[in-house]
């Protein structure tokens, strides 16, 4: 089944950084820019996007900026980090004294620098949001190893990769050390494998984008039986892989009713499913809304 979708239908743009779509990216790829150089190249609105295999982390020290995602809209008006995983729909609305630094790193070189911890992978998967209150000894430590990247990828000198993996390395534990102060286990200890395992599922779930592929067609990809494969997903998610794709299949919808022009029919069709109808029914029983009022809500707003 062909499910191509047609560019002239999305309000949102797909960007390596800002501006650069359709480039590919080098595994080792690291990107810095300052957020008041780019704010000011967009009129200090920088509209609806993506980033494709791009992790990316927002340092905001001063200044003001009102932050647009999917499901949450809020002003920064304090030093903050902000952590932004791949395929995350956000848009920036920033006043002029906003400063700054926004630091892209490639998915395969975030994979290099959390090797030994996978787990962490799994805890960057979602949006993070922090800002400063009694911490602000953490967040200067932070702030400084983002600056400390951004004047390393300005030079040319010896050692210079090595230097940045190593602060990047750091720079991605301590993010990790505040997001385990301020949502302590969030996720149950278990063995690293299982994070492996189960970053790879959510793989397979994104190529497929499919509501049809059954978990044992999954399992039999990973070289596992559907048993193992749903305790996988109950150690590190509290779910089933039922429902983790079923919750991957309603946040593609919700993309497609907000940020595209696509009937309900088109977007019944990009996620395989047989009818739109039962599409629709889908939709409903999990937000509690039909398609078609999800889409007018988020017009409205």
């Amino acid at each position: 089944m062909n499910k191509a979708i047609e560019p002239s239908k999305l309000k949102i743009r797909n960007y390596v950084v800002y501006g650069e779509a359709g480039e590919m990216l080098s595994p080792a790829f690291v990107h810095c820019h300052q957020m008041e150089v780019t704010g000011k190249s967009h009129n200090w609105h920088i509209k609806p996007h993506i980033h494709s295999n791009l992790f990316q982390i927002f340092l905001m020290e001063n200044g003001k900026t009102f932050f647009i995602g999917e499901h949450v809209r809020v002003e920064l008006n304090k030093p903050s980090i902000l952590t932004m995983p791949e395929n995350t729909v956000h848009e920036f609305r920033q006043e002029r004294e906003a400063r700054g630094t926004v630091i892209s790193i490639s998915y395969a070189l975030m994979e290099e620098l959390l090797e030994h911890y996978p787990k962490g992978l799994t805890d960057l998967e979602k949006m993070q949001l922090f800002q400063q209150t009694d911490n602000r000894a953490d967040f200067e430590q932070i702030f400084s190893l983002g600056r400390a990247v951004d004047e390393e990828l300005r030079k040319d000198e010896l050692g210079q990769q090595v230097t940045i993996r190593g602060l990047l390395g750091m720079l991605l534990i301590r993010i990790l050390r505040l997001k385990q102060q301020e949502h302590p286990a969030q996720l149950p200890a278990t063995h690293d494998l299982n994070y492996i395992h189960f970053k790879a599922f959510q793989n397979c779930i994104k190529q497929t984008n499919s509501s049809r592929k059954q978990i044992r067609e999954y399992a039999l990809e990973l070289q596992m039986t559907p048993i193992h494969l749903n305790r996988i997903c109950q150690s590190v998610a509290g779910k089933s892989a039922l429902q983790v794709v079923r919750d991957h299949l309603i946040l593609e919808a919700k993309r497609h009713l907000s940020y595209s022009s696509y009937s309900i029919a088109e977007i019944a069709h990009l996620l395989d499913f047989k009818e739109p109808n039962y599409f629709s029914r889908f939709f409903k029983k999990a937000t509690g809304m039909s398609p078609k009022d999800f889409r007018k809500k988020k017009n409205k707003k």
